[in-house]
């Protein structure tokens, strides 16, 4: 119902690097057992552009936001850990890493976590 609490909590953990190295920690908030819950990794990139060659839109740019250009999943929910390789061309600045988890049984998403990479980069070049 309204107010009450997600059936389970998330902690993203992020490591930064290409492959980036991502894993999840889930806690269920209810006690009970989650056996259809797997666990997702994306990584989305806004902000990117693509020219169209050909057909009604021949010569249009079009602009795209929350693009995956990583993924990975379905995970069971005690191995949520993942290393997505990045495209050479992506930009931190831009982009998010988003854990979800679905029930595979009802498809319904029950949780969602979002970290800027931006804030999970290395400083060093």
């Amino acid at each position: 119902g309204a107010g009450s609490a997600a059936p389970i909590q998330l902690t993203l953990r992020v490591l930064p690097g290409n492959p980036l190295r991502a894993s999840v920690q889930a806690t269920t908030t209810n006690g009970v057992g989650r056996a259809d819950d797997r666990v997702y990794f994306a990584v989305a990139e806004s902000g990117l552009s693509s020219t169209v060659q050909a057909g009604e839109n021949g010569g249009a740019t079009l602009h795209h936001d929350h693009t995956v250009r990583a993924f990975s999943g379905p995970l069971p929910l005690d191995q949520a850990h993942a290393s997505l390789r990045l495209p050479q061309d992506l930009k931190p600045a831009n982009s998010a890493i988003v854990a979800f988890v679905q029930n595979t049984r009802t498809g319904a998403v029950v949780q969602v976590v979002r970290q800027p990479l931006a804030h999970c980069t290395d400083s060093a070049p």
